[in-house]
């Protein structure tokens, strides 16, 4: 590809993004959809205990 053939692509797709800015952004209808994100609600997180203590692991299936 000469030079010129490459300038002029390249003029092309500045003016692709250019034209793509000032055009009105289209808005899908899932847009206007939003979920609120809850978690295990069922848990009450003040009875969780995250201390950790060495040595105290079991592993799975095994009695210590």
């Amino acid at each position: 590809m000469s030079d010129t053939a490459l300038s002029r692509r390249k003029d092309d797709h500045v003016d692709i993004v250019l034209d793509r800015r000032a055009a009105p952004a289209t808005v899908a209808a899932c847009e206007y959809i939003h979920f609120e994100h809850s978690a295990l609600p069922e848990l009450d997180l003040t009875q969780i205990d995250v201390r950790a203590s060495p040595g105290a692991h079991r592993k799975c299936g095994r009695s210590p």
